[in-house]
């Protein structure tokens, strides 16, 4: 790209108040969350799609400036005039979209056909938010959206769009589950089944997807010499919000629609909530830093464990992920699938081992998600080949633990009765019998015989 195509849309009449925008947007951006120069570089990033080493120039100044978040405006004023911002904008380091200054308005084609949506108050009606003006219902709808960031540090939990709930989990880090309250998992659902569900997903991603399951992953995965499975570390929480941003944009909706689709899908947890997060048992210094690095990515914008939006968000968020890994996987004559986190390739060349963990480390990495190291499994034919609770050694099958333990459990609820704590399995139960039928019709008849003799306690 020559240097003249590199300063259209900065250098003529309205290049300043472009410019402005840039700078407002990374401002926004760098106030959204913690104040420490690594996540304002992570979000500078996610805001404008590209950083480098101008950004950590200019973040690095920022908080040597400013030890606390100044003003909205304080903030504006000092990215405009920073050298480092204005090389950037004058040497072709930001995309030519975001130097135009018509760009942020302007829907791109949509590729799926999905809900049009042209502007807010198409939004506004389509999704049914009625109120006594036009103005009023938007401003309702930029509520929902939780655009000016008041769910973080809002004390009345009335007032909270979700409802917040820690599980502990022993010696790993605790799980936050947000439950979207009824009038937001209202909205969210119908972003869910007029967009989301029409946009497909990555071939390889079997988690949440109509038509695949944890069944369907595993098979991918049967009478291979090797198989090699890979953890994402907070998955949901990790999504990168500029990547789920894109999708949106992709699907057609222009800038304003698409930032408020997104802020109805994602949240950032309040701080009493965070204040309230458990300690791993026993804990240790590194669950310490694990557990540091958790609160902030809840405070920062993500998508919350609870939302029927965020699995599909989150798998087409990690479509390119999906793309590098399964072209890698080609090119070693692997294959790959992916369930939620739970990455797994396999193959009978066992040679591929060190390139595909070099390689998956590195694109997992670019993309934005984290590899929990500790969960990596290379097992070979020889051992044990678990996917998702199935052992593919053979021919799909639930594990032998698992079963054993199903069966115990019925077999002791036959004998000697199902407690009042106990009244409400009876669904989960059969769910579990279906999921063993799956793979085994023996072993179905043999655990449907042991239900058969359990007495439930009549309604």
């Amino acid at each position: 790209m020559d240097q003249g195509h590199r300063n259209t849309g900065v250098a003529d009449a309205r290049g300043r108040h472009t410019l402005r925008n840039i700078a407002r947007r990374l401002a926004t951006a760098f106030l959204s969350g913690p104040w420490h120069q690594r996540t304002l570089m992570a979000r500078g990033d996610g805001a404008l799609g590209t950083g480098g080493r101008w950004l950590a120039d200019l973040t690095f100044d920022v908080v040597q400036k400013h030890r606390e978040p100044p003003s909205a405006g304080q903030l504006e004023a000092l990215i405009l005039h920073h050298r480092a911002f204005v090389d950037a904008c004058e040497s072709g380091f930001l995309p030519f979209s975001l130097l135009n200054p018509n760009a942020t308005d302007e829907a791109p084609a949509p590729l799926w056909p999905v809900q049009p949506l042209a502007s807010l108050s198409d939004l506004v009606t389509w999704l049914g938010i009625a109120d006594s003006t036009t103005s009023s219902a938007e401003n309702l709808l930029r509520w929902f959206a939780d655009t000016k960031g008041l769910e973080r540090v809002g004390k009345e939990e009335r007032l909270r769009h979700y409802w917040s709930h820690w599980v502990e989990r022993g010696p790993r880090l605790p799980r936050l589950l947000e439950a979207p309250k009824p009038r937001l998992k209202a909205l969210q659902r119908k972003v869910l089944d007029d967009i989301l569900n029409h946009i497909p997903p990555h071939p390889a991603a079997h988690g949440f997807v109509r038509g695949r399951s944890v069944a369907t992953h595993a098979e991918q995965h049967v009478r291979r010499e090797l198989v090699i499975r890979f953890d994402l570390e907070a998955f949901f929480t990790t999504v990168s919000t500029f990547r789920a941003h894109a999708v949106f944009r992709a699907a057609g909706y222009p800038e304003k629609v698409s930032s408020v689709l997104l802020g109805l899908c994602t949240t950032r947890t309040p701080n009493a909530v965070l204040r309230a997060a458990p300690y791993p048992e026993p804990f240790t210094s590194e669950d310490s830093v694990r557990r540091f690095n958790l609160l902030q990515r809840l405070g920062d914008w993500h998508l919350p464990q609870g939302a029927p939006t965020s699995p599909a968000l989150a798998n087409l968020a990690a479509f390119g992920l999906d793309s590098r890994l399964h072209a890698f996987a080609c090119q070693y004559g692997l294959t790959y699938s992916r369930y939620a986190d739970d990455l797994v390739f396999s193959g009978d060349d066992t040679r591929s081992v060190g390139a595909l963990t070099n390689f998956v480390a590195m694109a997992v990495s670019e993309e934005g998600f984290r590899l929990n190291r500790a969960k990596t499994r290379v097992m070979r034919q020889h051992q044990r080949q678990l996917v998702t609770g199935v052992v593919v050694n053979q021919r799909p099958a639930v594990a032998r633990a698992d079963y054993d333990a199903l069966k115990a459990r019925l077999h002791r609820l036959a004998t000697k009765g199902v407690g009042d704590a106990e009244s409400g399995l009876r669904a989960h139960l059969l769910g579990q019998l279906a999921w063993v039928g799956r793979f085994s019709t023996s072993r179905a008849r043999k655990l449907e015989a042991l239900f058969s003799r359990i007495a439930w306690p009549s309604r």
